[in-house]
């Protein structure tokens, strides 16, 4: 007790008040999950087990119906954001779209789970329900995470996909939740993937049967390439929790970076960073509703995106509002990345600043890179590649090409 009376003070001496009292907050937050974890796992994972708990109502379905399961989720999350756009054009192709949230932890109401969609994502119009909720039967069901792939392993369902944007055992540790990720891809489903490198990966390793779709963005919120923005600004997707986001690598190189170039303006967007010792000034934005981004992409210059697994939707936007992307290589990242359309480094601290140093001041190839960037985004196309998606279902071909 005199030890932890002790680090408290020097905590508190060092970071003020306000760093204490968040920082007893996320003990006291952590303490719980481990206690859930560890209290309640046949709670927690019984549906890896046998989901025996969803009810479905027989013989209601149409030829058009579908039942889309996922996970919970709250603002800010990119994944969602994917799975309800395809959801709006599904709707507006003419089919009976519900959506069916299961897994822990369950929202207050459907009611509550429609404001939160509309407010922050889209304005869907279709029905939702929870875990224990009666059910509508569908033709076709759709998974869109691997702990939804088990419910709709044990439903009865006349087809069934798997709507994959990430390989999610890299979420985890080699343990129980990794091998449980893993075996979905053996579940016999159809896969609906996020870019080509899934695709592939999931074809070549577990024979999947899959189409892929690439990213877009908004084209009602930009179409920008010369506008005036601030030279030194550089935007940092920071996100602590999403270990896949390279956070401490990212903070790392820009603490480098800067003791080189010192003129240079941070911006920290995607996760409220208050609690966490950042050396150097910066200004965190936090999570931004998805119709406020743009304008904060257009002042920026540069963008550093780190992605471990998949590649993250932000390169995209990005690049659309003409900031120049400076993302890891690898094959997770360059099924759209590649040296012409953005500046690709070894992830390590010297090789994200050598990255930044080799472009900062050369304005001719800035503009070469975010010419080539901007044409990158400008061949995407989320209507069309969601139809492209509608189409091979309606074919009941998903086909690796």
């Amino acid at each position: 007790m005199r030890v932890l009376i002790t680090k408290t003070i020097i905590f508190l001496k060092l970071f003020g008040f306000k760093k204490l009292i968040m920082k007893i907050i996320r003990v006291i937050l952590m303490k719980d999950k481990l206690n859930l974890k560890t209290n309640n796992i046949v709670s927690l994972y019984s549906f890896a087990h046998k989901c025996d708990n969803i009810k479905i109502i027989k013989n209601y379905h149409d030829e058009n119906s579908i039942n889309w399961f996922i996970p919970p989720f709250n603002k800010g999350s990119g994944g969602h954001m994917t799975i309800f756009r395809f959801i709006e054009k599904f709707i507006s192709s003419g089919y009976n779209c519900r959506l069916i949230i299961v897994g822990y932890p369950q929202p207050v109401s459907s009611d509550h789970s429609k404001e939160i969609i509309v407010k922050y994502f889209l304005p869907l119009n279709c029905e939702v329900y929870l875990e224990n909720d009666p059910i509508p039967e569908a033709k076709i069901s759709i998974a869109t995470s691997w702990q939804t792939a088990y419910y709709v392993r044990d439903i009865n369902s006349k087809i069934k996909y798997y709507f994959v944007q990430d390989y999610e055992p890299y979420f985890y540790s080699h343990g129980s939740d990794y091998y449980w990720a893993e075996a979905t891809y053996k579940f016999g489903f159809k896969g609906i993937t996020a870019g080509d490198w899934l695709k592939k990966k999931l074809y070549y390793e577990y024979g999947m049967e899959t189409i892929s779709f690439k990213f877009s963005y908004d084209k009602d919120s930009t179409n920008k390439l010369n506008i005036k923005r601030n030279p030194n600004k550089i935007l940092f997707y920071a996100r602590p929790p999403t270990q896949r986001r390279g956070f401490e690598l990212g903070v790392m190189a820009i603490n480098e970076l800067l003791k080189i170039k010192n003129n240079l303006e941070i911006i920290f967007l995607g996760w409220d960073v208050s609690t966490y010792t950042i050396p150097f000034k910066h200004k965190s934005l936090g999570i931004v509703p998805h119709d406020k981004l743009y304008s904060i992409y257009h002042e920026c210059n540069f963008g550093l995106v780190l992605s471990f697994t998949n590649l993250s939707l932000l390169p995209v936007e990005l690049m659309a509002s003409g900031v120049i992307v400076i993302s890891n290589k690898g094959e997770n990242n360059e099924w759209f990345l590649n040296d012409n359309n953005s500046v690709l480094v070894e992830p390590s601290v010297q090789d994200i600043v050598n990255g930044f140093l080799s472009i900062i001041d050369d304005e001719e190839k800035q503009i070469q890179i975010r010419e080539e960037g901007f044409r990158s985004s400008l061949n995407t196309n989320w209507n069309d590649e969601i139809q492209q998606v509608i189409n091979r279902i309606e074919d009941n071909k998903v086909i690796v090409k």
